[in-house]
């Protein structure tokens, strides 16, 4: 049972295996059964598209390919690399921006047996029906600048092996339809158990808790566990708030405005770890011009002029005033007619711009 219970957990998460590594594009589980016939392969899932991206109005470097990040990091010793890192301009570090589609396909043997010579859509043998599904990915990668790469750099922390590289995905599609916001999770590398509270899964090479179930974290620390703390703490804010930042540029360009683009705001976080995370990616998104304003230009959160979305009355019913959201659009309605520009958000999203310390006209 146990070891059942860790392979349905396993064909759950197969997909998201893929999502950061570098060299891997497939991964195929089989089962033997007891009686000793040849294993049989049960799921699997494999990258099936990956296509670079860019977008004009970036704060970052141009896109590199999929192994960018790991081919500037090649062909040096650690002295001969980190002299490299510290010296390249933080506007020519490597960054990777790929639409990533992830295939699954699981075998399993049906309730109803299929026909003799009968084939199912997805191809399998007679008696076998498969469960296909794919999911597209907005994956970005790069190594980072700030803090984070000096304290990578100084010579006294060299046996950390520290690296600024993250990375971030947001999923866009799921069997080709638009995706429900996910739950994002931390990885390093692979998906760790931890749960972020973010809508896009998040990327680094963090350094883990005692359990490798979380990244390390804590305040009340002292020597290499308060290294390890403020590592993390860094590679959030100068790596993983900026990429971030640049992600949702390319989800605006892909998706454009509306609730589906809505979802990949951060809003609601538990953790303080996190937290890190939203403010810089805040204070980063605040100069790209990622909200598409009612005279139809795409403009910076800086320069807008919000006025906030209401689903409901504010009074529960409507009065000879109309309702809140009906009083909002006939008040955009008039600012647009000034050529001013306009952005309807959801007040949540306007709401957290300035608890993050964004100054924003409403």
């Amino acid at each position: 049972n146990g070891i059942e219970t860790l392979l349905l957990s396993l064909k759950e998460q197969l997909p998201r295996f893929l999502l950061f590594l570098r060299n891997v594009m497939r991964i195929e589980v089989y089962f033997e059964e007891e009686d000793g016939d040849a294993p049989e392969m049960k799921f699997f899932a494999e990258i099936s598209d990956r296509k670079k991206i860019s977008f004009p109005g970036s704060r970052l470097a141009k896109s590199v390919d999929w192994n960018g990040v790991q081919n500037f990091l090649a062909g040096s010793n650690k002295d001969t690399f980190y002299s490299k890192l510290y010296r390249t301009p933080l506007a020519q570090l490597p960054v990777s921006r790929f639409l990533v589609t992830i295939s699954f396909s699981a075998i399993n043997t049906p309730k109803v047996p299929l026909r003799d010579g009968d084939r199912d859509s997805g191809g399998a043998p007679p008696g076998l029906h498969t469960e296909n599904s794919s999911d597209e990915y907005l994956v970005y990668n790069c190594l980072g600048g700030g803090n984070c790469r000096e304290m990578a750099c100084d010579p006294r922390h060299r046996h950390m092996k520290f690296l600024p590289w993250g990375g971030v995905a947001a999923l866009l599609k799921h069997d080709g339809a638009e995706a429900s916001p996910l739950s994002g999770r931390a990885f390093c590398f692979l998906p760790l158990p931890a749960q972020t509270g973010l809508p896009v899964h998040v990327n680094g090479y963090f350094e883990l808790s005692s359990n490798r179930r979380d990244i390390w974290s804590g305040k009340d620390m002292t020597g290499e566990g308060q290294l390890r703390s403020e590592w993390n703490r860094l590679l959030l804010n100068d790596v993983i708030g900026p990429l971030y930042a640049d992600l949702m540029l390319g989800i605006s360009r892909i998706v454009g405005s509306g609730n589906h683009f809505n979802s990949f705001w951060p809003i609601d976080l538990d953790s303080n770890v996190w937290k890190t995370a939203r403010k810089s990616f805040y204070q980063q998104v605040s100069n790209y011009a990622v909200l598409k304003s009612n005279i139809g230009r795409w403009v910076a959160p800086t320069t807008a002029i919000f006025v906030e979305y209401v689903d409901v009355p504010a009074t529960g019913r409507e009065d000879r005033g109309g309702s809140s959201s009906e009083r909002n659009i006939h008040l955009a309605a008039l600012l647009v007619c000034e050529q001013l520009p306009v952005v309807i958000l959801p007040p949540r999203i306007i709401d957290t711009f300035e608890g993050e310390g964004i100054g924003c006209k409403r």
